[in-house]
């Protein structure tokens, strides 16, 4: 009889738990390309500073030290996270709004799959960072993490550029003439 429960019982749990994964991607197919943007953090702006050069200009000079500093420790690992699975759902909206060719879909595959090595790369650092002490934070690990998650963001920026350029349209800034 309690075979027969425990059955039952996981049953219910396994529906429920496929309904609510249809809720969910039925609403993250709905969303639309700014609300998907929209749920970019930056870490108190400092993401938003993120580049190769700025973290690692001239050729790797900056010491891996800095780099835990420069992306604000746990808080930026956490937004790089978050931010390689905003990335992810954009590609997914990408992949299925704009024109589809062979090579982009190839393109859109190759970016995913880095998205998804920056995010266990980045649940990995924060486990590290949590489990060590606060004088022995895995800087050398963030220094990797930011820079593939640079590098994601410079092969997401240009697949969109060379891909959809229209769902640019409402970011670029307006160029007047004095």
């Amino acid at each position: 009889m309690l075979w027969i429960i425990l059955q039952v019982a996981l049953a219910a749990a396994l529906l429920v738990g496929a309904f609510r994964l249809q809720v969910s991607l039925h609403r993250q197919r709905s969303r639309e390309w700014s609300q998907i943007l929209a749920g970019l953090s930056q870490s108190g702006g400092s993401l938003s500073q993120l580049s190769y050069g700025s973290i690692f200009s001239a050729g790797l000079d900056c010491p891996v030290a800095e780099v835990w500093d420069k992306i604000d420790g746990t808080r930026g690992l956490w937004a790089i996270f978050r931010n390689a699975g905003v990335l992810l759902e954009a590609l997914n909206y990408m992949e299925s709004d704009c024109e589809t060719s062979p090579s982009f879909l190839q393109l859109i595959g190759h970016i995913r799959e880095n998205g998804r090595r920056v995010r266990i790369a980045a649940a990995v650092g924060l486990l590290k960072s949590l489990l060590s002490t606060p004088r022995q934070r895995p800087v050398l690990t963030a220094g990797e993490i930011a820079a593939v998650y640079i590098a994601l963001v410079a092969e997401m920026s240009l697949a969109i550029s060379d891909n959809c350029p229209e769902l640019l349209i409402e970011y670029r800034y307006s160029i007047t003439q004095s």
